[in-house]
């Protein structure tokens, strides 16, 4: 079981937090072989929105990917910043420019995540 972390761009949207919420609940009931996981849902649900907290939000996210076997990025508007996550860790990163908004109308988007998520099983 790979436990990979679910990244999404958010930017004080709750439409992208519940867009993220739902792809993440949508991933650990399809995939196999994976725990889908993501830790900054809460912080921006609960924590006062400040510099302060955004440093800190940013060095747990930071902590939470060095743990992950993996990081999925559900946008390609997060890609600037994953990149220099993916360079940082040495983890690996899933483009999925091609998944749709919509989990439940992206049957396409959800054979390339399990065929991903397999491929990290196996060690490729």
């Amino acid at each position: 079981m790979k436990l990979i972390y679910v990244a999404h761009v958010f930017g004080g949207s709750v439409v992208k937090a519940h867009r993220a919420e739902y792809w993440t609940a949508a991933l650990n009931e399809r995939i196999e072989g994976g725990l889908f996981f993501c830790p900054w849902l809460p912080m921006v649900r609960h924590w006062v929105d400040s510099g302060e907290s955004r440093e800190r939000g940013m060095r747990l996210d930071l902590e939470f990917v060095l743990r992950s076997d993996a990081l999925l990025a559900l946008s390609p508007l997060v890609g600037g910043v994953l990149q220099e996550w993916e360079v940082a860790t040495n983890k690996i990163l899933c483009d999925t420019s091609t998944v749709s908004a919509e989990p439940a109308r992206d049957w396409l988007g959800f054979a390339v995540i399990q065929s991903w998520v397999d491929s990290l099983s196996k060690g490729e």
